[in-house]
């Protein structure tokens, strides 16, 4: 065992956020590689040379990380801090601190996603504030999580003493809140859509580099297990290439909220269009930017006026072809949600099962190619060595599922996001979800909108009155 022993909390003042992440002038790990205590001058000679990966493993779990490490021993010998390495066992309890999160709106999102795991995970979170215009979310938000609650989300902001700011505002709300929040000096979980246009999405990036600070686009359902092993088995090979992908996030169903109405930026594109663009994003893959074709309609028949039917390909000359499906009109489903087709294979399934098959090419039979028109006036056919897979959810996650419009949300999604931001928060561990790939995504949306411009009814909400012409 090692620690690291600085003299005083003058210290944290100096290191910047990531070293006030722990709190405290007292660090505890496991263990520390020889390379890392080496940065200062007085442990040269710890003669612990544990491999790296598992020094990271361990250090992890510890609440610390190798790249900390290496800041807080550089920064000993820059600031002239004499640090002193105790090697054996360290009964001292390890303290780490626990990252105060303030929710704007306690909706769907805010409550039911947002705080609904952050409420779980005390380890690493801490619900200090939120902000609702509802007071009887305010009075459950005081009751449930022990926070301070605001009617309006800027005064929360001014009021400040918290480390996380998780945009779950309405859409139109998403740029504004989040640039504010982020000049505010804290970082920023902001749900989708993040913004209707790459100008406005790139103002956020804007402000968070401005303020040092991380944005952290909230796309939980690429963490979905589902879409992993689906991943999984594309990188493997044995599906060949991928040519084409086919999702459908449809149903049949009537809705008369406020995400049907344009100036609210809502419709099917915005409200679930965020989650199938994203998935087939990865789909595409970044050899090229995806040219966009799409079709969108509005049938409401209940007063909205976004659309409510949306069918959308992305292509290219080195990508699959990637279809998606957005339609509040299907009344019987369309086969499985996703359909990938490859040159050796195929893939077919939903968020609860996948099954693949493929065939080995080395054990194919092998073919002579014919020479004349045909043989005995019948098509080439043959049996191939097909073998079969399947993938099922584990029940233990299933039973975790919140209902959706298109998609169940399993909250191993969610805890996995999270677990991400506190270790790049922390750690400065790489974003599972980065703000170049959101990016990519608004494009898309983007473009989607510009071919498809529907005649807007409504040209404002009133909150409590609803839409105003």
């Amino acid at each position: 065992m090692v620690a690291v022993i600085l003299p005083d909390e003058r210290f944290t003042g100096q290191c910047g956020g990531w070293l006030g992440l722990h709190g405290e002038p007292v660090f505890r790990l496991r263990r520390v590689v020889s390379s890392v205590v080496g940065t200062c001058p007085l442990a040269e000679n710890s003669g612990d040379l544990t491999p790296r990966r598992e020094v990271a493993k361990e250090n992890r779990r510890a609440g610390l990380c190798e790249r900390s490490l290496k800041d807080i021993l550089a920064a000993c010998a820059l600031l002239s801090y004499p640090a002193v390495l105790l090697s054996g066992d360290i009964t001292m309890k390890e303290k780490q601190r626990v990252v105060r999160v303030a929710i704007a709106g306690q909706g769907r999102s805010g409550y039911a996603i947002h705080a609904a795991w952050l409420r779980q995970d005390a380890e690493r979170y801490r619900i200090v504030a939120v902000a609702d215009q509802l007071e009887e979310r305010r009075k459950q938000a005081e009751s449930e999580f022990g926070a301070r609650s605001y009617d309006d989300w800027r005064d929360m902001l001014k009021a400040g003493e918290f480390d996380l700011f998780v945009n779950s505002l309405p859409t139109p709300l998403h740029v504004p809140a989040t640039v504010a929040a982020l000049g505010a000096g804290v970082h920023v979980v902001c749900e989708k859509p993040m913004a209707p246009t790459v100008k406005q999405f790139d103002s956020m990036a804007m402000a968070a580099r401005k303020a040092r600070r991380y944005l952290f686009p909230f796309q939980n359902n690429r963490l979905q297990p589902f879409f992993h092993r689906m991943r999984e088995v594309i990188r493997s090979g044995i599906l060949g290439d991928i040519l084409y992908v086919r999702s459908s996030w449809s149903g049949f169903s009537r809705r008369w909220d406020w995400q049907t109405f344009q100036c609210n930026l809502g419709g099917v594109l915005m409200n679930t269009g965020p989650h199938a663009i994203d998935q087939a994003l990865q789909l595409f893959g970044e050899k090229e930017e995806p040219r966009v074709f799409c079709r969108m309609e509005c049938r409401n028949e209940l007063g909205g006026d976004a659309d409510d039917f949306c069918a959308l390909t992305l292509y290219g000359k080195k990508s699959p072809t990637v279809e998606i499906l957005l339609s509040s009109y299907q009344a019987y489903p369309q086969g499985e949600m996703y359909h990938l087709s490859g040159t050796r294979g195929g893939m077919a399934g939903n968020a609860t099962k996948l099954t693949w098959r493929y065939y080995d090419v080395r054990k194919a039979p092998r073919q002579v190619l014919w020479p004349q028109w045909s043989e005995k006036r019948a098509y080439p056919r043959e049996t191939l060595p097909w073998k079969e897979e399947t993938w099922e959810l584990d029940a233990a996650i299933a039973a975790g599922a919140k209902s959706g419009y298109t998609l169940p949300s399993f909250q191993s999604g969610v805890r996995g996001f999270y677990a991400n931001v506190y270790e790049v928060i922390g750690c400065r561990e790489k974003p599972l979800i980065t703000v170049a790939e959101a990016r990519r995504q608004i494009a898309v949306l983007e473009e989607c909108r510009r071919q498809n411009p529907l005649p807007v009814k409504w040209r404002r909400w009133v909150p409590g009155k609803g839409p105003v012409r």
